[in-house]
């Protein structure tokens, strides 16, 4: 079972287009490079009210805190994750909004939390983190929401510079931090997590993201003389990449390290998205992780005789770069099936002065970069793109 993972660029990356059972088109021959039509702006758009947005007044307060200090360390330059939960199953989505903290990194610091929001039926969001025990303190990045433990309520799995957590979902409106093993702790970088059944065993698991190799108490510093404060902010591409983890989940809210056996290290990536999705619609879930710089990652499964293991193959399925073969700066991640065709298509967005990507999948692991054909070239070079989402905003059925 596929959730949804939401991470430090990002927010919220909703997996339901994995979920949903939809009829197989005919998939074109492999190596096909035809390009999948555009749907027609009339079907797209179809007649009726449009919708609108409006603040939700008595929703959550909340404002992120960064320590942004004169010496423009680079962990300062991401935001937060969002997680949406249903902390007590009753229906009504919930908020969980991670928080930053003072550099370098005090384990006695407790002024600024990550927030905990109760929907309380649409008509107010009260802050019950303290109430419901889930007291995360420190750097906080991103965030998974799943049922780790199988006992019916959502857990809340907590990326962060510095060690990451695991929030048990108690059942009552409380949570309890669960015990890591060294093993399974993971204390990098981590920028995002996705949680799926990876392994196929009915628990679901959890693939963390990890970005640089940076260190809290000896921070990579730029220094600039014709700055006024005397710095300026670091390149990613000053630092070195840090492998990601699988966590393979027994089920119980216990996990084990398995990243070595599933051929995923030594890959030093600099990942800031991810997303999980059986894209090929086999029956086994695939990974993509959207890299800062690099070539990103497709991780399929090709373990042999009950094994489990990865392959990368971003490149021949065309999503390690764009379609000029460059690598790209990537930031935000969504999928959803924007064409209907009954594959999840992936989205990306990037750095200022790049174009974001959309990347049509054709079946079979083959993606085409469709970016320009739907006109999202251009526009989006003047943004700097982090959070992404496919949304439907007319109920028309179209992404």
């Amino acid at each position: 079972m596929i959730r949804f993972a939401a991470g430090a660029a990002a927010l919220l990356l909703v997996l339901a287009g994995c979920t949903r059972e939809k009829p197989v088109p005919p998939v074109q021959p492999e190596g096909s490079v035809d390009a999948i039509p555009i749907p027609d702006a009339e079907l797209a758009r179809p007649e009726g009210i449009l919708p609108s947005f409006e603040v939700w007044k008595n929703g959550p307060v909340f404002e992120r805190f960064d320590d942004i200090s004169p010496r423009r360390r680079i962990i300062e330059v991401t935001g937060g994750g969002v997680g949406i939960t249903d902390i007590e199953s009753d229906g009504w989505p919930d908020l969980l909004l991670t928080n930053g903290c003072r550099l370098p990194l005090d384990p006695t610091d407790r002024n600024t939390p990550t927030r905990l929001f109760r929907n309380e039926r649409g008509l107010n969001c009260p802050d019950v983190s303290s109430e419901s025990g889930l007291q995360q303190f420190g750097f906080a990045q991103g965030t998974a929401v799943a049922d780790f433990n199988a006992d019916g309520f959502e857990d809340i799995y907590v990326t962060a510079f510095g060690p990451n957590v695991l929030w048990l979902n108690n059942g009552d409106g409380t949570y309890t931090q669960a015990e890591q093993t060294p093993e399974t702790e993971v204390r990098k970088w981590s920028s995002s997590a996705a949680a799926a059944d990876l392994n196929g065993d009915g628990n679901t698991d959890l693939y963390v993201v990890n970005y640089l190799d940076e260190s809290d108490t000896d921070p990579r510093l730029c220094p600039n003389p014709t700055s006024p404060d005397g710095y300026e902010g670091c390149s990613p591409a000053l630092f070195d990449g840090v492998d990601d983890v699988v966590l393979l989940s027994d089920g119980a809210g216990g996990f084990r390290n398995v990243s070595a056996d599933a051929g995923i290290t030594g890959l030093k990536g600099k990942g800031l998205g991810v997303v999980a999705c059986d894209f090929d619609r086999d029956g086994n879930v695939e990974i993509y992780v959207a890299n800062d710089g690099q070539a990103n990652f497709l991780f399929v499964q090709d373990g042999e005789d009950g094994s489990f293991h990865f392959r990368n193959d971003a490149l021949v399925s065309n999503v390690a770069f764009n379609d000029s073969g460059h690598a790209q700066a990537g930031m935000g991640i969504a999928f959803g099936d924007y064409d209907r065709n009954g594959y999840s298509d992936l989205f990306l967005t990037h750095f200022y002065g790049d174009s974001n990507t959309l990347y049509a999948n054709q079946g079979q692991l083959q993606f085409l970069d469709q970016t320009r054909a739907a006109q999202l070239a251009a526009s989006s070079r003047r943004m700097l793109g982090f959070g992404t989402v496919f949304i439907d905003t007319l109920n028309s059925g179209w992404l």
